[in-house]
């Protein structure tokens, strides 16, 4: 159970990462 577990978060994480990321630089961005 623990290694699916793992498996999931690991790729949930390398998923979200790049997103959040690039999230952060369009808010950084005016909007203007």
């Amino acid at each position: 159970m623990r290694q699916i577990e793992r498996i999931i978060f690991m790729g949930t994480s390398e998923f979200a990462v790049p997103l959040l990321k690039k999230l952060i630089q369009d808010h950084k961005k005016p909007q203007l």
